[in-house]
């Protein structure tokens, strides 16, 4: 079980059941300060402003944080704003599924307070495609265990008020098959991998108490070994 939760910072954290013990064990991770995953050269802009913004080499941490969303809202502003015509092409190819998205859902007044409603689906596209690659990431670096490729948890504050930065079809693209995220080329031969990240469950923690529950347990495992 591979846990991503984008909040304050980016907390990843990796769950495997040793049989021989017949318990779970848990492997600590600081994958929120690698580098960006990225596919293709129009990604590369994004890296570049957050290297402008933020005076130094960016991290994958840096863009899916709580900060890291009003970034990329400053962003998609710069580029509507001095008319970039490759980088607005790219945000406006799931732009109307986004939008049709956003009409229904309750969650659009959540994302309409830190961006105009025009800049809406262009979030949600840029954010989930950084963390549809992220998670492919993690779910190729930490495999399950024989045949079972394991699952996905998101949690964190930004994904747990905002469901549709995951919940939307810039993430599935990124997550499964990240060749359909090239907006100016034809698609390529599907990878192998396009088919194993597709039988991987991505589940969304909704549980805002979630880390509370964890760290109560922790601290009580703690106390009850030190008085034992």
């Amino acid at each position: 079980v591979r846990v991503i939760g984008p909040g304050t910072g980016l907390g990843e954290a990796f769950w495997m059941f040793d049989r021989s013990s017949d318990r779970w064990i848990l492997i600590r991770s600081e994958g929120g300060n690698t580098p960006v995953p990225i596919t293709y050269a129009w990604q590369v802009e994004v890296i570049r402003f957050f290297e402008r913004e933020l005076g130094r080499p960016v991290k994958v941490e840096d863009i899916l944080c709580g900060e890291g969303y009003f970034l990329l809202a400053r962003f998609i502003k710069e580029a509507i704003e001095g008319g970039n015509e490759k980088m607005l092409k790219s945000m406006s190819i799931v732009a109307e599924k986004n939008r049709a998205m956003l009409a229904s859902d309750f969650n659009y007044r959540t994302l309409d307070k830190l961006c105009s409603s025009g800049q809406a689906p262009a979030m949600l596209h840029l954010f989930g495609t950084f963390l549809g690659l992220e998670c492919r990431r993690a779910a190729l670096t930490f495999w399950g265990q024989g045949d079972n490729p394991g699952k996905i948890v998101l949690t964190g504050g930004v994904v747990v008020k905002n469901p549709l930065l995951a919940n939307n079809p810039s993430f599935a693209s990124a997550f499964q098959k990240p060749a359909t995220l090239h907006p100016f080329e034809k698609v390529g031969p599907q990878d192998y991998h396009d088919e194993v990240c597709s039988t991987i469950p991505v589940a969304l923690m909704t549980d805002h108490y979630a880390g509370a529950y964890g760290a109560c347990f922790h601290a009580a495992k703690v106390l009850t070994n030190r008085t034992a």
